[in-house]
C-alpha cells in the first residue's frame, strides 16, 4: 500500500494488518454447543440418580461448571485482535485482550523488526517490533509461515 492523502489532507496508512486468532465457532454456535452438552450431561446424571447412583449427579454438575468456565473464557476473548498500522511517521500496535485495549506507538525511523527463532527448534519464533529498548510482541497467534511473511512485510513497510 502506498501513502495517500485523503480529503482532509491527512496521510493514510502505508501498511495495515489486522491479526485475529483462529475462531472455528461463532459465539452463537458456542452457546448452542454448550446448551447441547449441558442437556446431555444432565440427562445422564439424572438417569444415574434415578437408577440409584445418586453421587454421579453432583459430579455431573461440577463437570458442567468447569465446562461453563471454559466457555466463559472463550466468550470473553472472542473479540481479541492485534492491529499493526504503519503510516508516514510512526508504527502503531493496538492489542485487545478481553476487556482491555493497549496501544503502543513507535517512531517509524527508529523501529526495528526482530524475528527471534524458537528455542531448540521446538518453540515458535517470536516477532518483536519496537525502538529504544521497548519491544512489543506481535503475531503470537499466527502460524510460523504467516509470522515470517508478516516480518518481511513490516520490514519493507518501515523502510519505505
Amino acid at each position: 500500500m502506498q501513502a495517500r492523502e485523503n480529503r482532509a489532507g491527512v496521510q493514510a496508512a502505508v501498511y495495515r494488518k489486522l491479526i485475529c486468532p483462529n475462531r472455528s465457532l461463532s459465539t452463537t454456535a458456542m452457546l448452542w454447543l454448550f446448551l447441547a452438552y449441558t442437556v446431555f450431561a444432565l440427562s445422564l446424571g439424572i438417569g444415574f440418580a434415578v437408577v440409584g447412583a445418586w453421587m454421579v449427579l453432583p459430579f455431573t454438575c461440577l463437570e458442567i461448571a468447569v465446562v461453563a468456565a471454559v466457555f466463559y473464557f472463550l466468550f470473553r476473548h472472542a473479540g481479541d485482535y492485534e492491529l499493526v498500522i504503519v503510516d508516514d511517521s510512526r508504527l502503531k500496535v493496538v492489542r485487545r485482550w478481553g476487556d482491555s485495549e493497549v496501544c503502543d506507538e513507535f517512531q517509524r525511523y527508529w523501529v526495528k523488526v526482530f524475528l527471534a527463532p524458537g528455542a531448540g527448534g521446538w518453540y515458535p519464533s517470536r516477532l518483536r517490533v519496537g525502538s529504544h529498548g521497548r519491544m512489543v510482541e506481535v503475531g503470537a497467534a499466527m502460524s510460523e509461515e504467516a509470522r515470517q511473511a508478516l516480518a518481511r512485510d513490516l520490514k519493507n513497510a518501515v523502510r519505505r
